[in-house]
């Protein structure tokens, strides 16, 4: 997801996109995006394979991605502008089958 502007994501599943610059799964631009209750699991870019904000390279950095009670690969690292808001983990979200159908979760997960 590449935001312009200011969003809101609760309950998504964010899995396996490619960025070839900033943000596999999430990159805010200038403005502030909210991720809540979400999964952000296999995603690749170059620079914040999960979430970053654009980094235009010129400081400072002009928007930010408010992190709370997600389950993100890796963690926070590796993303610029992150703000951990609480409840974020980095925990396998046991995918029934990750190639076919990545929104269903074993009972376990």
């Amino acid at each position: 997801l590449y935001a312009y502007g200011a969003a809101s994501l609760v309950n998504c599943t964010l899995y396996n996109n490619f960025a070839a610059g900033q943000g596999g799964g999430v990159c805010a631009y200038y403005d502030t995006v909210s991720v809540t209750n979400s999964i952000l699991w296999s995603n690749f870019a170059p620079v914040g394979r999960q979430a970053t904000v654009f980094d235009s390279g010129t400081p400072p950095l002009e928007g930010a991605i408010r992190l709370s009670h997600n389950d993100l690969e890796g963690g926070l690292a590796g993303g610029a502008g992150l703000v951990d808001l609480g409840g974020n983990f980095d925990s396998d979200p046991a995918f029934v089958s990750p190639a076919t159908n990545p929104s269903d979760l074993r009972l376990t997960s």
